[in-house]
């Protein structure tokens, strides 16, 4: 698989603004695959909720403190240079590509936790032994993931409904670039048979895959004549990566094919950027019963118990990579990427800074891994929240070979510390976009132009590194249940059935001080109301032996048919029973 395009639309928009004044090949832009270590200007570290700062400049409020820019000016750029870059903004209106977030959402994509599936949550047979212990060895694949709920002609399984990769303010950039005097012939004709339109809307279709591999433990014990005892335990390898269609892929290299810098090696890349993996435990499920109502029959039976935290990494990157995100902010400072004094020289000298371009690739690289520290976590279960349930089994003998089982379950998860990722409110008012407050600042003087350049440069991290805090988190209530009608026939059993699921939205209880819920978008933060229903079977067989330690094996299948949310998934599994 090539994974290398996801990367492309976060490179694209400064890639191109540097080449422009270029017509030599080495002033192209190209993937490397090199270490994303930042020697940047790292403006926060750590996870520690840092206050605001409102600047002092009218209405233009950042999450930049003074002395973080004393810290970029410090590297600050000669006169000359700074009035350039500044020239080149304000030329093209660059500043406009700023006045949308980057980030629609910024919430962890979750998945429906293994416990809840309906072939692991009834018992399809009726003949349970005292004790009982069953073995799935199963496979759960999401090819097309959600991001996000889906929206009235805005479907969630494409990652434009969770970054605004079609932001009109680009196409209105290469526009007037196309016209420039200042570039270059042959990025001219390059520029003008690229369709940025249908590049755009083609990255926007990026989606979203999950696999979920492994075992998972089901052990039943009967207590006495009313009460029994389960306990669930899964065990699996779990991968998360981001892709295109081939169709889509042959798109955007043939969009790019102008564009295209030295070779490098996409699958390293993908693994060491794209694909997230881990190997561990899911939730611990431990539940006691006991029959309230019983008939002939029939019998009701209810009950409750604990979801324990057991969900831990064993190890993690086996195929992919695996890292969580801190809270870093580098900031690009453009007079160490850019020699302003080569541009348009009509030698093939690179306009590129010495490290320029290693600094210009891991400061882009740096805001994909964010990208990818968001949506790639590996949650094995309730990300370590412990949760209690309450459930209610109800199983009806309609004929000697005709049965109905079900169960409902709700379950409530505690509240824990855990990391969210936070992007500033966007103001609703047209006179208070960027582009709109930036050309109001003065650069007269060269304090000022300081200022202008420093706040554009912080800007565009605000936009690409999401800030993490650790906050306390409620992930909701979560109803499920799952229902299925089986026949008997001699030593098989056939099982038909459905499932739903629903988990109630996520809150911020605490974590944040006034100031930052007023100033992060706290809504796009955490995950909305979540749907899922399913439709499954089963085939299974029992085999009786002479000790009558009875053994079964049984086929099972789940499958989607509605969701929002989480996305459209299908599993299949084996399960061996034995009976002691």
């Amino acid at each position: 698989m090539n994974f290398k395009y996801i990367s492309t639309y976060i490179f694209l928009t400064l890639a191109l603004t540097t080449n422009i004044f270029a017509d030599n090949e080495d002033a192209s832009f190209d993937f490397l695959n090199n270490d994303t270590s930042f020697d940047l200007i790292d403006i926060s570290s750590g996870t520690e909720n840092k206050g605001m700062n409102f600047d002092p400049l009218d209405n233009l409020v950042t999450d930049i403190t003074p002395s973080d820019l004393s810290s970029i000016r410090s590297q600050s750029c000669s006169p000359e240079e700074r009035s350039f870059l500044l020239g080149v903004i304000n030329t093209f209106n660059a500043s406009a590509i700023l006045n949308q977030p980057f980030y629609r959402r910024t919430s962890v994509p979750v998945s429906r936790n293994l416990i809840n599936y309906p072939n692991t949550q009834i018992i399809t047979y009726s003949d349970l032994a005292d004790r009982q212990f069953t073995t799935h060895i199963f496979a759960n694949i999401t090819p097309k993931k959600n991001f996000c709920n889906s929206q009235e002609f805005k479907p969630g399984t494409r990652i434009g409904s969770y970054l605004n990769i079609e932001n009109k303010e680009i196409t209105n950039l290469f526009n007037s670039i196309q016209d420039s005097p200042l570039i270059g012939p042959d990025i001219k004709m390059a520029l003008q048979g690229l369709n940025i339109n249908r590049l755009l809307k083609t990255l926007g279709d990026a989606r979203f895959e999950e696999r979920r591999i492994g075992l998972f433990g089901h052990y039943y014990h009967i207590i006495n004549d009313t009460t029994y005892f389960q306990a669930k335990l899964p065990f699996f390898w779990m991968e998360r990566n981001l892709n295109f269609s081939t169709a889509e892929k042959e798109i955007i290299d043939r969009e790019l094919s102008a564009f295209s810098g030295s070779e490098f090696d996409e699958d390293a890349f993908a693994k060491k950027h794209l694909i997230f993996d881990s190997l561990g435990f899911g939730t611990l499920e431990l539940n006691v019963n006991t029959k309230i109502w019983e008939g002939i029959n029939w019998h009701i039976d209810f009950g409750g118990g604990l979801l324990l935290p057991t969900d831990y990494q064993v190890m993690h990157g086996l195929y992919g990579t695996y890292f969580k995100a801190n809270d870093c902010q580098p900031i690009l400072n453009l007079c160490q990427v850019i020699d302003v004094k080569k541009i348009g020289n009509s030698s093939d000298e690179s306009i590129f800074q010495p490290d320029g371009k290693q600094n210009l690739e891991k400061y882009f690289v740096g805001a994909l891994d964010r990208l990818s520290s968001i949506l790639l976590q590996c949650q094995h279960g309730y990300n370590k929240h412990l949760g209690i349930d309450l459930n209610a089994y109800m199983f009806w003998q309609i004929k000697p070979d005709f049965a109905w089982n079900t169960k409902y379950c709700v379950e409530f998860l505690l509240p824990r510390e855990q990391n969210l990722f936070f992007i500033p409110r966007q103001s609703k008012n047209p006179e208070e976009t960027f582009s709109k407050l930036f050309n109001k600042i003065p650069q007269a003087t060269e304090e000022e132009q300081k200022i202008k350049l420093d706040i554009f440069q912080a800007k565009l991290t605000e936009l690409l590194y999401p800030r993490v805090f650790t906050v306390k988190v409620f992930p909701g209530f979560i109803f499920n249940s799952a229902s299925c009608l089986q026949k008997t026939f001699r030593n098989w059993n056939f099982s038909v059935g459905t499932s739903s699921y629903y988990q109630t939205a996520e809150k911020i209880l605490s974590g944040l001080t006034r100031e930052q819920r007023d100033f992060y978008d706290t809504e796009k933060a955490v995950n909305e109301s979540l749907y899922h229903f399913k439709l499954f079977g089963k085939i299974h067989r029992v085999f009786h032996t002479r000790r009558h330690n009875d053994f079964s094996i049984g086929l099972w299948a789940d499958g989607t048919v509605w969701n929002n949310g989480l996305g459209n998934d299908l599993s299949i599994g084996i399960s061996f029973d034995s009976k002691f």
